[in-house]
């Protein structure tokens, strides 16, 4: 029996919780068509007259979208006009929007479901915020890059081999706080020649998951399988 584990941690936990034989498993992270997301962007420098950030994700708890009007909240009273969009849909939906309105963000936060052009709107946003607590992979983050963001993530786990802390965006520890991920947003908001530098160095990392690698990796991996199999059959009689 072989397996296909998407991230390093998705590996380490077949590695503990497969007992009685070794199996074979092939770490292949997933991958994006990354033309689908290709642009011009034009990195700004005056962000602190607006920034917009952009994050995806299901409405669920561990996705911990809770945290995000706060940020939003921090970034105002610090004097930077913010306008953050959120895609996708789910059961959280009517408490996030009653959360952004009691705060008073309703010009400030959207929730716009889910929608099917989702890089128009990457190519349009300046950064890409995730506070999720648990990612298995983080697809996401590949799709960002690969528009030219810039990530500043929440540590999910199966999400560490996609942020290079510094080089490609910031990887924040699991239960991070809106204040956190304010000071992160900020210091790209201060500092406009990283902020162009590690966007493009996002852009250049994404392209090593580009589908077309994945898919070649994928057709050895079954092909090995398959003469595993056939050499296992051999001299048997049924």
């Amino acid at each position: 029996t072989s397996f296909i584990a998407i991230s390093r941690d998705v590996q380490d936990y077949l590695q503990r919780n497969i007992s009685g034989y070794k199996p074979t498993i092939l770490h292949l992270p997933n991958a994006i068509e990354i033309q689908r997301f290709a642009n011009n962007r034009n990195y700004r420098s005056d962000l602190k007259k607006g920034i917009r950030l952009i994050s995806i994700a299901n409405l669920v708890p561990k996705k911990n979208h809770i945290i995000l009007p706060d940020l939003v909240k921090i970034l105002l009273q610090k004097g930077i006009p913010v306008h953050l969009e959120v895609l996708g849909d789910g059961p959280l939906k009517p408490m996030l929007e009653q959360r952004v309105h009691t705060l008073g963000l309703d010009e400030h936060v959207f929730f716009r479901g889910s929608v099917g052009d989702i890089p128009d709107r990457l190519s349009k946003a300046d950064l890409y915020v995730h506070p999720a607590l648990y990612e298995p992979f983080g697809l996401v983050l590949l799709e960002a890059m690969a528009s030219g963001l810039p990530v500043v993530s929440m540590d999910g786990f199966g999400n560490r081999g996609l942020i290079l802390d510094g080089e490609n965006g910031f990887m924040l520890p699991n239960q991070a706080s809106a204040m956190e991920f304010a000071e992160r947003v900020l210091w790209f908001i201060e500092q406009p020649e990283a902020y162009s530098r590690m966007g493009e160095n996002a852009r250049k990392f994404s392209e090593s998951y580009d589908m077309h690698h994945y898919t070649v990796k994928l057709i050895s991996f079954y092909e090995e399988c398959m003469a595993r199999n056939r050499n296992s059959h051999k001299g048997r009689v049924y």
